[in-house]
């Protein structure tokens, strides 16, 4: 979508904090950053301009490390060299990691009507239009879009919960997961050779690391 970059680019401060607070035995973080970076003249609300440069150097005068390769990696990295920044969250004692359920507070926000298959198939669903697709995903590789509507999976009327039935029944089946849908005056048939399941993110503890995500959470005044 759209705002990847913003998400992703959260992965890669926290990474550049995660870093930080490990290579100073915590005595700085992003927040001395930030201070440095953002709070040169307080109270002035006017725009200032700022180069890649300028970002490096600031970085450097709270830890000195190799920040501009740091960065050009992550940021410029497509195709095949590109991969999710995820050190900083391993970094931050936890681990990501995939379930096949919900948690209760998932199952209320997304009701009977709305489904997550960012995971699985690519998608996810509003009722049955499709409102987002992932690069990459067995759905993009269809061709799918935000826009389409799915109108049934194999013999059932299209909705969320028959596609989750439909993912799940898959995962120890030899067949496709067939789905029908629609845009505008168009249908296409769809075979989706997918047997992996259903797949939730799920971020779990690592024994014996420092939660360095509670640190970065906790308040600043007590």
């Amino acid at each position: 979508g759209t705002g990847d970059y913003y998400r992703e680019a959260l992965l890669v401060w926290l990474d550049a904090d995660t870093l930080i607070r490990s290579e100073t035995n915590e005595r700085k973080s992003l927040d001395d950053f930030a201070k440095a970076f953002f709070g040169v003249e307080d109270g002035v609300w006017e725009a200032r301009p700022y180069t890649f440069e300028d970002v490096v150097e600031t970085l450097n005068a709270v830890h000195p490390h190799d920040w501009a390769t740091f960065l050009r990696t992550r940021l410029d990295a497509v195709g095949p060299d590109a991969r999710a920044p995820l050190d900083g969250i391993e970094r931050a004692g936890w681990r990501l990691t995939y379930v096949d359920e919900l948690t209760p507070a998932e199952k209320r926000m997304l009701g009977g009507w709305a489904g997550d298959f960012q995971y699985s198939l690519g998608f996810s669903l509003s009722g049955t239009r499709i409102t987002g697709v992932r690069w990459g995903s067995p759905a993009f590789d269809q061709g799918l879009g935000a826009g389409w509507e799915l109108i049934a999976v194999g013999d059932r009327v299209g909705s969320a919960d028959a596609l989750r039935a439909a993912v799940t029944a898959a995962k120890t089946g030899a067949d496709p997961i067939r789905v029908v849908v629609k845009r505008g005056d168009e249908f296409r048939t769809l075979d989706f050779d997918y047997h992996g399941g259903l797949r939730y993110p799920r971020l779990v503890r690592i024994e014996g690391a420092r939660d360095r995500l509670a640190d970065i959470f906790a308040p600043r005044n007590r």
